[in-house]
């Protein structure tokens, strides 16, 4: 069949248009394909491991100690190493964003074959931490900024922890503690919960923070400013409160 003038240009001009159209879309789906692969740091040196930024991370056991980092594009995080600690931080997403219409995020593995390091998150920093070695005798945890930590299923000789301007820690899975010290200020909060357990816990507590340890058997400390503290009906308490409204609920939990 033959094509008349007219109508072999209508359909070179609806050839060309689909080219126009599907172009875009062919473009995403190869930075799709290309996304390059994580990056894989050493762990076996460092005692203090910082994340900010907010982006997410898990704690996973395994026969390594190494820092997998997942992102679509490098430029979309910042490392940096000084001494034994190692600092990741997820670049300004409101800057990124400007550049970028796609996903942004960043996701850190953390792979551990014995005790995991020192852990400061802040920024709006999510993820969840679960110990490898039984027990491990020391870890300490700083949480700011808006940041939260799940707490998995872990066995602590001491567990040092402190919370700060709106961020928490929240018990998920059963967790063993011998000793607890607690340190908690400007809103922010301690979920112990039904499958948290110590023999006896510190808590010191500031400015409308909230603190439930109905699983240690001894809990002492301060209360101050607005803030509250749960414990169990059965467990011994030594806790100071404040002139201005810290409270201790001790009773059913």
């Amino acid at each position: 069949m033959t094509l008349s003038p007219n109508a072999f240009i209508q359909c070179l001009f609806l050839l060309i248009l689909s080219a126009k159209t599907l172009q875009p879309l062919m473009a995403q789906a190869n930075e799709g394909d290309h996304q390059p692969p994580a990056r894989i740091i050493a762990l076996d040196d460092v005692t203090d491991l910082e994340l900010a930024g907010g982006l997410t991370f898990e704690f996973v056991c395994g026969d390594r100690n190494e820092v997998s980092i997942h992102a679509a594009e490098t430029r979309f995080y910042k490392v940096s190493r000084r001494a034994n600690n190692l600092v990741i931080k997820q670049k300004n997403l409101q800057q990124l964003w400007s550049r970028n219409r796609g996903n942004n995020s960043v996701h850190v593995i953390i792979t551990t074959a014995g005790a995991i390091p020192d852990l400061e998150v802040e920024s709006g920093v999510s993820g969840s931490v679960r110990t490898c070695l039984t027990p491990q005798p020391l870890l300490q945890l700083k949480v700011a900024t808006g940041s939260k930590i799940r707490l998995m299923q872990s066995q602590l000789g001491e567990l040092a922890a402190k919370i700060s301007t709106g961020s928490e820690i929240e018990i998920v899975e059963p967790v063993e503690v011998r000793q607890l010290f607690l340190q908690l200020g400007t809103g922010s909060q301690f979920y112990g919960g039904p499958k948290f357990t110590a023999v006896a816990a510190r808590v010191t507590a500031s400015t409308g923070s909230y603190a439930n340890v109905c699983g240690a058997n001894l809990v002492t400390g301060k209360v101050g400013t607005g803030s509250s503290v749960r414990v169990s009906s059965t467990a011994t308490v030594d806790i100071k409160t404040s002139r201005t409204g810290g409270r201790v609920k001790q009773g059913a939990c």
